[in-house]
């Protein structure tokens, strides 16, 4: 085989996340956005939803840069639903946080219904607040201290429930 067929072939599997193209609201929010990393998350072998974190064009992660996460999901799964599993994870990270109750609350206002190919979005510009878009339309932007590494730290910190996803979404 040609050497630049080689070449070519060798750099296929990098295509999918250089194509990767952010919602209008990251653009928005992050100006110049660049994927940084992308996880498929599965239950029992069952997929769940596909998640790509997009920085604000710097090429590694680092938490005091803008971030953006977006999760693009595989089944259907009520707002009460994703409340509930967010919580038990800071619950299982954190422990019970006296704060927690609050962040329930305003969760409550943030997570609609989601079905096959919904799309939701978190866009952290900084450390206290976390706007949630779903399929483009803002649900709500959430305003609490530490609010960006607790919420995206879920799926990007070395507490997440897979480590290795959470190394595939930080670009590592």
């Amino acid at each position: 085989m040609p050497r630049a067929a080689v070449l070519l072939l060798s750099l296929l599997p990098a295509l999918p996340l250089a194509a990767e193209t952010a919602p209008s609201e990251v653009h928005a929010h992050l100006g110049a956005p660049q994927p940084l990393g992308r996880a498929e998350y599965r239950f029992l072998g069952a997929r769940l939803y596909e998640a790509t974190l997009f920085t604000a064009g710097t090429p590694r992660f680092d938490w005091n840069a803008p971030l953006a996460l977006q999760l693009v999901y595989a089944r259907s799964l009520s707002g009460q639903t994703l409340v509930d599993a967010t919580m038990a994870e800071l619950d299982r990270i954190e422990g019970a946080a006296p704060d927690h109750a609050d962040i329930r609350e305003k969760l409550m206002a943030c997570f609609r219904d989601v079905g096959d190919g919904d799309r939701y979005v978190a866009v952290a510009e900084d450390a206290d607040t976390v706007d949630f878009w779903l399929n483009g339309r803002k649900t709500c932007g959430l305003a609490h201290a530490e609010a960006k590494r607790r919420l995206l730290g879920i799926w990007l910190s070395a507490e997440s429930r897979s480590e290795r996803l959470a190394r595939q979404l930080r670009g590592e």
